[in-house]
């Protein structure tokens, strides 16, 4: 995330020095994992059922994975991390770099819904939670009196990202259809997830502990994620009779590529839901 650095009272090394400590003091991670993505036809039947619900395909993996971690045994409101574009904005226009920031959305997931209800909650959560973009998450920790321990700083967290590429320059090559978008920590003790579309479909790619806990949790959770997708999706002509909509099968992550000879570099990707 790039904010400057009076905003957080952080040089470079302050913060290369807070990416050590968290490397140290939290679990592994080991590699991302990509799963079976739903195909084209799929997701744009999913998209279509999230409009005629009122949203967009964006609030509709929100509500998705705030049901599904209700129904896994979680709460009744599903807290999580959302990163949001800060590039639109005139002090960064001519900017390079990864100008994002992360912030909470809390959406409630109470089970007597409906989950076509639970759209417009993650709607509104969202819009919320968009008003902190110029606040940083180690700086609120500060105004609101927390400790300066990295590791309390960042407790257990969920993330949820979501980017559409069939936008960005070079979209038809056949190389952007492999899921590999996210990005890497070492360390972490959360669950973070990355959603991006290309022209292939829907992607998903999860790192969380390296542990036999956290493999079996995030695995049951994604199976309870597919199903509620799957539901979601259901209308005239159900998803989950259409085998050739929905990937059967793991995906193998490619190590991006820089960009095409004679380009400058691709634009950055459209973001749902006005992100």
């Amino acid at each position: 995330m790039v904010f400057p650095g009076d905003e957080l009272g952080l040089d470079s090394l302050a913060l290369m020095e807070l990416g050590a400590v968290l490397e140290e003091r939290l679990p592994p991670t080991g590699q991302p994992h990509p799963h079976p993505a739903v195909r084209a036809p799929g997701a744009q039947q999913l998209e279509t059922a999230c409009r005629e619900s009122g949203g967009t395909l964006f609030t509709g993996l929100l509500a998705a994975m705030a049901a599904s971690v209700r129904d896994e045994g979680g709460p009744d409101a599903y807290r999580a991390l959302v990163p949001v574009s800060l590039r639109g904005r005139h002090q960064y226009a001519r900017s390079i770099g990864w100008f994002v920031n992360a912030v909470p959305v809390e959406i409630p997931a109470p089970r007597h819904l409906p989950l076509t209800a639970l759209l417009p909650l993650a709607r509104t959560a969202f819009e919320a939670g968009r008003q902190q973009a110029d606040i940083h998450l180690v700086r609120a920790q500060r105004l609101l009196g927390h400790t300066d321990d990295p590791v309390a700083a960042y407790p257990s967290v969920s993330f949820l990202s979501y980017l559409d590429y069939r936008t960005a320059p070079g979209a038809e090559h056949p190389a952007t259809s492999a899921a590999a978008v996210h990005l890497w920590s070492p360390a972490c003790n959360g669950n973070l997830s990355w959603f991006h579309r290309t022209r292939s479909g829907l992607h998903l790619n999860t790192l969380h502990p390296d542990t036999p806990r956290a493999r079996r949790t995030v695995a049951s959770l994604v199976r309870t994620l597919s199903r509620t997708l799957r539901t979601l999706a259901d209308g005239p002509g159900p998803l989950g009779a259409q085998p050739d909509c929905w990937g059967g099968g793991p995906v193998r992550a490619r190590r991006p590529r820089g960009p095409e000879p004679g380009r400058s570099g691709p634009r950055e990707p459209r973001r749902s839901d006005g992100r």
